[in-house]
């Protein structure tokens, strides 16, 4: 199943911040290459999904990039993640709690 929130990447030097604004559980995250820095927004939101699955917990809606405005230094780009790469190796009965 994809799942699709927007990210915002914010450039500092040599550093890129990723955070997701509907996410707030999910702390902002740093790297050097923004195709590595997106590789790891993929996973870090495909396990998300995953561990409120388990647990039963509402998550809530994505917001429309579109309708983002972007400050200084920043660019809003929707993150794609199949949330089914992240069930493997996780028990059924582990899954609800």
């Amino acid at each position: 199943m994809l799942k699709i929130y927007p990210a915002i990447y914010k450039q500092e030097g040599d550093a890129i911040t990723c955070r997701f604004p509907d996410l707030p559980e999910i702390e902002a995250f740093s790297g050097t290459d923004k195709e590595e820095l997106a590789e790891r927004a993929k996973e870090i939101l495909g396990r998300y999904y995953v561990k409120k699955s388990q647990i039963k917990e509402t998550i809530p809606d994505p917001s429309n990039a579109r309708l983002m405005k972007a400050g200084e230094g920043e660019t809003i780009e929707y993150v794609y993640t199949d949330i089914d790469k992240y069930w493997t190796g996780v028990k059924a009965k582990d899954t609800w709690i």
